[in-house]
């Protein structure tokens, strides 16, 4: 599995100098588009076509009326249906990127309001919750096919997360009562699926999407302008890559998963470096920071 070494080799020397940066010392700085301070130009929306800006709001529009049913009856243990959900929040940030990079102001706007109406019409809080994961047939009898009714639980996650950075992009163009709406939505969101999913997986071995929802966390600080948390899930992070990354630079779980191995570990190595670039623009420097020993290292054969 040498060959999982390769991916993002020209990002090396960026980890390795050695200056000490404590989380608990450093202050936190929020920045307005979540990774970065403005969003602007139109290599930050490439995959932002306007031709289709109408068709694609609509399709993001429909969130509204995906529920477990239709990914539950879709889906297997082994294999995710991603037409349901996956898709249209992708969508979501390819319109909100694109619209806000090219200044398009009514473009966003509109995007604005759509996020607003699935807030209001309480949009997956009614989606199979993370806690109630013991209820579910996963691998049932180490059947691939066997339904997986927590694979929306965990898509629902990744949605929430996804119209945080869509809402913290576009929150210049949202009114007061418009913003409060929002407020609740999250709330639930954060309470029911973002937090939990982010607690259940940091005691488990691996590093998964959305750096294990600690992006998801990050996003939720954010919104909510809560240095406290954002300190509290960086400290955790740290945990996480230093107990999970081994000296060789593989993760655990994700790098031994046979011929699935590769396309894991990259999942990792992406979570990692995703995580540490957004935690660089919130004022924390994971490229600097000087872990335990060997820290360094793990991540250099990680990436």
């Amino acid at each position: 599995m040498k060959f999982i070494r390769l991916p993002l080799l020209l990002v090396i020397s960026l980890f390795c100098l050695a200056q000490y940066v404590n989380a608990k010392e450093t202050s936190i700085h929020f920045p307005e588009d979540f990774f970065t301070d403005r969003i602007k130009g139109k290599s930050c929306g490439k995959h932002y076509d306007p031709k289709l800006f109408d068709a694609h709001l609509k399709y993001v529009a429909q969130l509204k009326i995906q529920d477990d049913s239709k990914l539950k009856n879709a889906s297997t243990s082994l294999t995710v249906v991603h037409d349901y959900i996956s898709r249209r929040w992708q969508k979501l940030l390819d319109i909100t990127y694109g619209t806000v990079a090219i200044d398009d102001r009514a473009a966003a706007r509109q995007v604005a309001e759509v996020l607003i109406d699935l807030a209001r019409n309480k949009a997956m809080l009614n989606s199979f919750s993370p806690n109630q994961e013991k209820d579910s047939s996963c691998w049932s009898g180490g059947n691939k096919n066997a339904p997986c009714q927590f694979h929306w639980a965990q898509h629902a996650g990744f949605t929430f997360i996804a119209m945080l950075y869509s809402a913290i992009v576009l929150e210049e163009y949202l009114q007061n009562d418009e913003r409060e709406v929002l407020d609740f939505y999250f709330k639930r969101a954060y309470k029911k699926f973002i937090r939990p999913l982010a607690s259940k997986q940091a005691k488990y071995d691996g590093l998964w999407e959305f750096s294990n929802y600690g992006l998801g966390v990050l996003a939720y600080s954010r919104w909510t302008r809560d240095v406290k948390l954002a300190k509290r899930e960086l400290k955790r992070q740290r945990s996480q890559f230093t107990r999970k990354i081994k000296k060789s630079g593989y993760v655990y779980t994700n790098s031994y998963r046979g011929y699935r191995g590769y396309w894991y570990h990259t999942m990792a190595a992406e979570s990692v470096f995703g995580f540490a670039l957004v935690a660089r623009s919130f004022g924390v420097d994971f490229f600097k920071l000087n872990f335990t020993s060997g820290f360094r290292s793990k991540i250099i054969l990680t990436l």
